[in-house]
């Protein structure tokens, strides 16, 4: 996805009410894609927020498949594996291949 389409939909999801520009102050998990992107997931006590390039969306547990936990917003989808994760946006890949780093 371009930067240009990141932006666009990142301005998307802010008048849709899913992201916002601060994250809660949370413990913070890195994870790192392969294809060198990366992004973190801040928690909160019950509060979930995913932040990539800047901008930040809060997330509600959602439901999935055995073993996975599965985290979503309006058009972001954020799907773990123990230490895999892969995020969806509008629907299509986004990032895959993602690892939490230690």
């Amino acid at each position: 996805m371009s930067t240009m389409r990141l932006l666009v939909t990142g301005l998307l999801m802010v008048l849709a009410g899913c992201a916002s520009h601060a994250p809660p102050t949370a413990q913070v998990s890195q994870y790192a894609c392969e294809d060198g992107r990366s992004f973190q997931l801040h928690r909160a006590g019950d509060a979930l927020a995913i932040a990539i390039s800047g901008m930040y969306f809060p997330l509600q547990v959602s439901t999935g498949s055995q073993g996975e936990r599965v985290y979503a917003c309006n058009m972001l989808k954020m799907v773990q594996h123990g230490d895999l994760a892969r995020v969806e946006m509008e629907g299509q890949p986004y990032l895959d291949g993602c690892r939490l780093t230690p």
